[in-house]
């Protein structure tokens, strides 16, 4: 009877009353129908009373633990967006330094190397700020025998004429005398800057060193061997304003037949590979408008053993507007040669022109003069 109680019980709970009382009598089922309903009753009351309260703790519980996580949520990724806006600021607020790439000067790495030299370098903190009208450029090695000689014509003949001049000396870690003559000149001649080359590297990397350094409208280069005079400065300085590169010319070769075959072999070396003929590219007698030049540059690799053949190259490709004059040339009286010997000479030749193939191949897409613009010439080219 219990056992049918309370079943009935859950059949009247779960609305099936009817269904159990058809298979009794009347009495039984007015005794189970009672049952049922008392069971019914109580088991409401029993159960509707912890499923309040569950219901009631379950919200109160779910709740708070609802504002909990939200809260511990938003304090948490509050922070955390903070931390990173914090990161983040720090991070892209310090400006990227990219690192000056050096160029390979082995043939070897050569064409790899340019890539790196293709971006304009930024102008050198030694000459930030500053703008002189000239800057003379001149690199020296072991020249201990007539280098003051050589530094006081220019500095009387040029430097001291030309309002605002500059004239920077490269030591190419000399090991005479050299260096200790140019600091006393230095304390002398207010113009005079003198510079010193971390380690030896040669004519061409020397050269590079004061290029970059130099801080004038106009960057004049010659060589410290006095094979030149200052007296042909003033030809290429009135071309200035109509010219952005004016190079000199040698009227003849003064130091021997083996160096006019070098010179005769380098023009038909930029003709065949630039179709470019180009008379002397290597005559250490150039003045350069310095924006100009620092265009040139930037495809030039630093440590290029021939920068100057290259800027007479690309000057001509890239159409900036070129002038050339005659200058005299002497023969050297002091000091020595730096390049002596058939077989040093033939391993330089290899040299250069292997620097000369690695740059025409980064420069490729570089058109001739009169062919349309090119890579290196930008909107206000010719420069004025």
């Amino acid at each position: 009877g219990d056992r049918d109680a309370d079943r009935h019980a859950h059949a009247d709970r779960n609305g099936h009353p009817d269904w159990y009382a058809d298979g009794y009598s009347d009495a039984d089922a007015d005794e189970y129908a009672g049952s049922a309903n008392r069971d019914a009753d109580e088991y409401t009351d029993e159960y509707a009373c912890p499923a309040d309260a569950h219901a009631d703790r379950d919200t109160d519980e779910y709740a708070g633990s609802a504002n909990r996580d939200a809260d511990n949520y938003a304090d948490e990724y509050a922070c955390s967006a903070d931390a990173h806006a914090d990161r983040d600021a720090d991070e892209y607020a310090t400006p990227a330094v990219c690192p000056r790439r050096a160029v390979d000067s082995t043939l070897t790495g050569a064409v790899e190397s340019l890539g790196a030299a293709l971006r304009p370098e930024p102008q050198h903190p030694d000459c930030a700020g500053s703008m002189t009208a000239l800057s003379i450029v001149m690199p020296a090695y072991n020249e201990g025998a007539h280098i003051e000689a050589c530094v006081r014509e220019w500095y009387d003949g040029v430097v001291s004429r030309v309002p605002d001049a500059e004239m920077i000396v490269v030591d190419d870690c000399s090991r005479d005398d050299t260096g200790a003559t140019l600091a006393a000149l230095a304390a002398h001649l207010p113009g005079l800057r003198v510079l010193r080359m971390p380690v030896n590297g040669g004519h061409g990397p020397a050269l590079r060193f004061g290029l970059d350094r130099a801080g004038g409208e106009f960057v004049f280069h010659t060589d410290s061997d006095r094979q030149h005079t200052p007296e042909d400065f003033w030809s290429l300085w009135d071309r200035r304003t109509t010219a952005d590169f004016v190079f000199g010319i040698r009227d003849h070769r003064a130091d021997g037949p083996l160096r006019s075959t070098i010179s005769a072999t380098m023009r038909v070396v930029n003709l065949v590979l630039w179709g470019c003929w180009i008379a002397d590219a290597n005559c250490p007698y150039k003045l350069m408008r310095r924006r100009a030049l620092e265009q040139v540059l930037s495809v030039v690799p630093p440590a290029s053993f021939i920068p100057m053949v290259m800027v007479s190259v690309i000057a001509r490709r890239a159409g900036f507007r070129v002038s050339e004059v005659r200058v005299r040339h002497f023969p050297r009286v002091a000091g020595q040669q730096s390049l002596k010997g058939l077989v040093k000479w033939l391993r330089v030749g290899r040299r250069c022109v292997g620097e000369l193939v690695a740059l025409r191949a980064a420069q490729r897409n570089l058109r001739a003069p009169g062919t349309g613009a090119t890579a290196l010439r930008g909107p206000q080219s010719p420069l004025r």
